[in-house]
């Protein structure tokens, strides 16, 4: 949501306006999107294509010129992303794609979700606020007054809000490329910013009324009453659901083995949690969610042995004394080796050799083992394990071609003032 604004008006100042600057804005709104959420760009790219076809077939001005800003604009896109783009392609036929669920199974109908925004539900996902139901009194009272431009907002918004409940047939989506958004609810993220756009014109037009007639003066001064009720209410929501959160009710140092043993599933939902806490809970998480997206194919397949943090080792007796530790993208653990296994089977997902593995301060060579984890030998009782990404000059060329694009695209755009 952070960067979709920055994408909206790009798109829309090439859409709209054919301004050469947009593309710079695009880009890299959606690449910030990209570097964030795949599914989340995907959504949004399909969004903002689906408004261009329907855009050129009302108006198709300047099409060929505006279809090349696009396009540039995703080529764009590509540079300043290549170093995940090209990282995700060559694992792609690895990596356990992302899980997918039936797409009616998040689905609301269309009278809820009327509800739920009626009555400010900020705890709910399949809510647009009270924003959205008073855009649509707004705009069935003043319909011929408004723009069109202001027009097609509420309509790509309203559009939007109906794609998100059942009253698409989802079911025939099931088993085909679409189902890989997981919940049409991840499109209230960006029907809400068409409501907030739509909501913040309407606000104008209504303040600027505000210096009419007396009873114009008083029924405005009650509307905004009534609304900055409403968003006190959400923020008291808000700030009950945060003080109410609790800290987890377990000690710093347990793992995330000791965590699940501990029945984590009855903690409490919202939880007050330190960076410390947060592996272990994301791997709980993976346990009662049966979440492995973007693993190796093979360890989904042990993924129990590997989220409870066990160790495979040939006479058995290797612990961690130290649980794993990833700060600055390395990662740092202690095993107690207690019947001197020479082979180590730590659970530690293995990307194809991403890091260089250090062994007590020694370099060491590891594969990966039939769970897709990191495998190597050793002697030693004790192991002080480090792991360092490996920083190849693919790796290097790649980031800086991405942040050069970056920092150009950025220049660009301020400098264009006028195109």
């Amino acid at each position: 949501m952070l960067f979709l604004p920055l994408c909206l008006l790009g798109f829309y100042q090439i859409l709209h306006q054919n301004k050469f600057k947009g593309i710079f804005l695009l880009a890299l709104g959606e690449s910030f999107i990209l570097s964030t959420h795949v599914l989340s760009f995907i959504i949004n790219v399909v969004t903002l294509a689906f408004i261009w076809l329907i855009y050129t077939l009302w108006n198709r001005q300047n099409f060929i010129s505006k279809t090349l800003k696009f396009i540039l604009a995703a080529l764009l896109i590509v540079l300043m992303n290549l170093t995940f783009l090209v990282n995700y392609w060559e694992l792609h036929n690895f990596i356990q794609e992302p899980q997918k669920y039936s797409l009616t199974s998040v689905t609301v109908n269309y009278t809820q979700l009327l509800i739920n925004s009626l009555n400010n539900n900020v705890v709910l996902s399949n809510s647009l606020g009270l924003l959205f139901i008073f855009i649509i009194g707004y705009i069935t009272i003043n319909f011929k007054k408004i723009p069109t431009l202001y027009r097609n907002v509420f309509l790509i918004g309203a559009t939007l809000s109906v794609i998100v409940t059942n009253f698409i047939p989802w079911d025939s989506f099931n088993n085909t490329a679409i189902q890989i958004i997981q919940f049409p609810t991840r499109f209230i993220g960006i029907t809400s910013l068409f409501v907030a756009i739509f909501a913040a014109f309407a606000f104008t037009q209504i303040i600027g009324q505000y210096q009419g007639k007396l009873p114009n003066r008083i029924f405005i001064t009650i509307l905004c009453a009534f609304i900055g009720i409403q968003f006190l209410t959400e923020f008291t929501a808000i700030n009950k659901l945060t003080m109410n959160a609790q800290k987890p009710p377990i000690s710093s140092n347990l793992s995330t083995r000791e965590l699940i043993n501990s029945k984590q599933s009855t903690l409490p939902r919202r939880l007050k949690l330190h960076n410390s806490d947060i592996p272990r809970f994301v791997n709980g998480t993976g346990m009662d969610a049966n979440m492995t997206d973007y693993w190796p194919m093979h360890s989904s397949k042990e993924r129990i042995s590997i989220i409870t943090q066990k160790i495979n080792s040939t006479h058995g007796g290797a612990t961690f004394s130290k649980y794993p530790v990833q700060r600055n993208n390395i990662v740092t653990a202690t095993i107690l080796n207690s019947k001197h296994s020479h082979t180590l089977d730590v659970p530690i997902l293995n990307y194809q050799n991403q890091y260089y593995l250090y062994v007590n301060g020694i370099a060491t060579s590891y594969t990966a083992s039939k769970r897709g984890t990191i495998m190597f030998n050793t002697n030693a009782q004790k192991i002080n394990l480090k792991l360092v990404p490996k920083a190849t000059a693919r790796y290097n060329i790649l980031t800086s071609i991405s942040l050069i694009i970056v920092i150009i695209s950025s220049i660009a755009y301020f400098k264009l003032k006028n195109y």
